[in-house]
């Protein structure tokens, strides 16, 4: 029973055809011509006899490829298992092409992609990396065509985007996801790339010293304005300084004007006062009487001594002053006079 068994397994084995499939991989399976099934990873089994023709499909992909000396050659992919949501890298060779102001350039193009839909990427189309291939030639033809060397050495984006574009118009049909599209180098030729390199050297250059003059005069500018706004404080500095000397010299003028008024009125006030004196002193030697002296004495602020040896002094100044007075004799009666006129403010206050 087991010797049968075994015998059975050897014979599935050898006429059945097993499969084994790889992560990433997938395998179609054809039965009588027409498309059967997917194989997954893993093991499988494909029936290849008793009265079930099964047989994988088998893809053959070719596109350009060039080496590092230069040459170009195919390159084949050809098999049954084929790549499945796998990042593949399509790197074609370079394309010749022209640009708009009659520039060859050699674009090296680098197409990131995923088979998404196997059945359609094997039925769809029969040679994948070559209708690629062509779909890129042609856009990147008519990219290049409509621009000029220096628009694509400054913005190479606007080619990459276009080219993106076409590519995801074909994604649906073929069964693909394109994820990135990268050119890597134009190939200019050496000569014409110099020149570009010396044209956009003096275009840095001219842009540098139009950059740097256009700052010099920012400069110069604001230099003028500080000028003026410090001038422009300076005067209004010394105008503040001038209007503060002279309110100074007003209200110097004012006190000063204030002080000779005060004093003018301080000298008239004592010049009336002296009249005041001079006037009771003659009244006193006129024989006016004790009443008067009294009441000079009460509107005087002074001491009644002080005010009676005022008077006396200025009785003995006018004697003294008089131009015929040659000898002042004082008899012994007037010396008790004298003593008299000093016990009078005594006896005014006492009245």
């Amino acid at each position: 029973m087991l010797v049968g068994v075994v015998v059975a397994i050897i014979v599935c084995y050898l006429f059945c055809g097993p499969i084994l499939v790889r992560e990433g991989q997938v395998v179609l399976v054809e039965r009588y011509g027409v498309y059967d099934r997917t194989l997954t990873p893993g093991l499988h089994f494909v029936f290849g006899c008793c009265g079930i023709p099964e047989r994988t499909k088998s893809v053959r992909w070719t596109c350009a490829e060039e080496d590092h000396a230069g040459q170009i050659s195919q390159k084949i992919f050809h098999g049954d298992r084929i790549p499945f949501k796998t990042e593949t890298i399509f790197d074609p060779a370079p394309f010749k092409c022209q640009t708009a102001d009659k520039i060859r350039v050699r674009p090296n193009v680098v197409v990131y992609f995923k088979i998404v839909d196997v059945r359609r990427c094997c039925y769809a189309i029969t040679d994948l990396y070559q209708g690629l291939e062509q779909v890129v030639a042609a856009t990147l033809l008519q990219c290049i065509s409509e621009k000029t060397l220096d628009e694509l050495l400054k913005n190479q984006n606007l080619v990459m985007n276009e080219l993106r574009t076409r590519l995801q118009e074909i994604e649906i049909e073929w069964g693909l996801q394109v994820s990135k599209v990268h050119i890597q180098e134009l190939n200019i030729p050496n000569n014409i790339l110099e020149a570009t390199e010396k044209l956009m050297s003096a275009e840095k250059e001219a842009e540098a010293k139009q950059k740097s003059q256009k700052v010099q005069r920012e400069v110069e500018v604001y230099q003028q304005e500080t000028s003026l706004k410090l001038n422009a404080v300076r005067l209004e500095t010394e105008h503040a300084t001038v209007i503060a000397s002279a309110k100074a010299a007003a209200e110097k003028s004012k006190i000063e004007a204030e002080a000779e008024l005060a004093s003018a009125e301080i000298q008239m006030r004592r010049l009336l006062r002296e009249a005041e004196i001079k006037d009771q002193i003659k009244r006193l030697e006129s024989g006016a009487d004790c009443h008067a002296v009294r009441s000079f004495i009460d509107a005087s602020s002074e001491s009644p001594d002080l005010v009676v040896a005022k008077i006396y002094a200025e009785g003995w100044k006018s004697l003294a002053s008089s131009s015929s007075t040659k000898t002042l004799v004082v008899p012994y009666e007037t010396t008790k006079f004298i003593g008299a006129m000093q016990m009078m403010p005594t006896m005014l206050v006492k009245e």
